[in-house]
């Protein structure tokens, strides 16, 4: 009987135990209790990707470049360095209804969108370009990539969904680009138009990852800036550098124009409104002024009678 019962789940035990012997109750929640797992060992749900880019050109533009004042090479940011931008500041400043960070964050979200737009519609025209030249050849040559050309292989783990979809650009980026140096290579008249486009494509993808300079987060929320306080001030002066529309402070007060203009596609927590900030700060408020007037009870309680 005792063997049957350790087959048992906690909670039937639990019932099992109710229903012969309640005196059992309290070692049988303990016993359950010993055999949930507390949070810090449960772990996290962490994933890796691992891509790998054929073209060095796009290899250097995922990496960045660091700044070496001997070669006179200047600082660009890589991939990694817009991630990071977007996972501390501009999204948490989203969440708290910061316009600006919206504005940045939607920004960055059509660029995206239109630069993978770009790099498709590229993709078929060189490669129809390619599968022209090969018909008109009857298909006499056979191109293959060098033997001594290494992959670069990297580990991504980016938080961001933005930053995610970014890796995908970038790859998609990296077969447009084998695919130009073949057409290049075959037909040496479209060279210059070649490098138009690569350029004209790297070049938005460089001002996507830009942008990871372009907001400060200063803590200003979506009460800040119904309010007109000045912690939403400063936050307009510390965003000097970002181009908003004329008369943003105006446009923000209107709820249609936020739902449509300055709403996240890639997050599905919605930001925090004003009212919902001021409710919470009042029920802080209630919370707190209770515990100080219960305190004040119980000293009153434990003050000796002369």
């Amino acid at each position: 009987m005792e063997q049957a019962n350790q087959n048992l789940s906690p909670l039937q035990q639990l019932l099992h135990a109710s229903a012969n012997n309640s005196s059992d109750l309290f070692a049988v929640v303990s016993a359950a209790k010993e055999g949930t797992r507390k949070r810090e060992e449960q772990g996290s749900f962490v994933t890796e990707l691992e891509v790998v880019f054929e073209t060095s050109e796009v290899g250097r533009l995922f990496d960045g470049t660091s700044r070496d004042d001997s070669t006179g090479q200047s600082f660009t940011p890589g991939f990694h360095h817009l991630d990071n931008v977007l996972r501390n500041e501009i999204i948490p400043a989203y969440l708290q209804g910061c316009p600006i960070a919206a504005y940045v964050l939607v920004k960055i979200e059509n660029k995206i969108s239109i630069i993978e737009t770009d790099i498709e519609s590229l993709h078929v025209d060189f490669s129809a370009r390619y599968a022209s030249f090969m018909s008109k050849t009857g298909n006499s040559y056979h191109l293959s990539s060098a033997h001594n050309t290494k992959p670069l292989i990297r580990s991504v783990s980016f938080s961001s969904p933005q930053g995610r979809q970014m890796v995908q650009v970038a790859t998609q980026l990296d077969r447009l680009v084998k695919v130009m140096r073949l057409c290049s290579w075959v037909e040496p008249k479209i060279n210059q138009l070649v490098h138009t486009r690569r350029s004209a494509v790297f070049g938005s993808v460089r001002n996507v990852l830009q942008y990871r300079k372009h907001y400060t987060h200063t803590g200003a929320n979506a009460l800040d800036f119904a309010q007109n306080n000045a912690k939403a001030v400063a936050a307009y002066q510390a965003n000097s550098k970002v181009k908003l529309p004329e008369g943003f402070s105006e446009l923000i007060k209107d709820p249609e124009y936020l739902e449509t203009n300055l709403r996240s596609t890639y997050l599905f927590r919605a930001p925090k409104t004003a009212e919902e900030i001021q409710a919470s700060t009042n029920d802080a408020y209630d919370a707190s002024v209770a515990t100080s007037e219960a305190d004040m009870l119980k000293q009153q309680e434990t003050k000796p009678i002369i």
